[in-house]
């Protein structure tokens, strides 16, 4: 016989108890119940401590069939425990697996952030660079035409400045001219 509570064994150790509608339990655990809720787990009919039963069992101490079942009990426990503790090592080879991943991609990570930091950096230095080269495009563009500017003047004056010479030459000449016929050297 088992607990409806907890799901144990029943059996001469722990107290175990009947409720008025005759379900029976280990004493704890119906008293628990009784403190959460007022009902018969099994049957769901009120339930008080007052009307709480203890019972008691006259069982051999050499009983053969308890201690089959304890036995049986206690190799089916045993290999649950194995299996759960060959699932436990599963997992946790399983964990270490993973958290070795984790960590590599951890650095993985770690990397790839400082080259997009590098780059980033990069990046600014050549925006900062194309930004000087725009500046000096325009530069050049500004200083190209103040020298076509500069050219068309110099041009203008070497123009007005030939012009003036071959008319002081043309004033010298004549003066030179003049000066030879108004005196005779020989």
């Amino acid at each position: 016989m088992f607990c409806a509570i907890c799901k144990d064994r029943l059996n001469s150790v722990v107290e175990i108890v009947s409720t008025e509608c005759g379900h029976v339990f280990h004493s704890e655990c119906i008293f628990k119940r009784i403190e959460d809720s007022k009902t018969c787990p099994e049957c769901q009919k009120p339930i008080s401590s007052e009307n709480i039963t203890k019972l008691y069992f006259n069982i051999a101490p050499n009983d053969e069939f308890d201690a089959e079942l304890v036995e049986s009990n206690i190799r089916a426990l045993s290999e649950d425990l194995k299996e759960k503790q060959m699932e436990l090592k599963s997992a946790s080879k399983k964990m270490n697996s993973l958290q070795l991943q984790v960590a590599s991609v951890e650095k993985i990570a770690e990397r790839k952030h400082q080259e997009e930091s590098y780059l980033l950096d990069e990046l600014l230095c050549i925006n900062r660079e194309y930004a000087l080269l725009s500046t000096c495009e325009k530069e050049i563009e500004r200083l190209k035409r103040e020298n076509m500017r500069l050219t068309g003047k110099i041009g203008l004056h070497k123009q007005v400045f030939q012009e003036d010479v071959e008319e002081d030459l043309y004033v010298i000449h004549s003066n030179i001219a003049a000066n030879v016929g108004d005196t005779d050297f020989f």
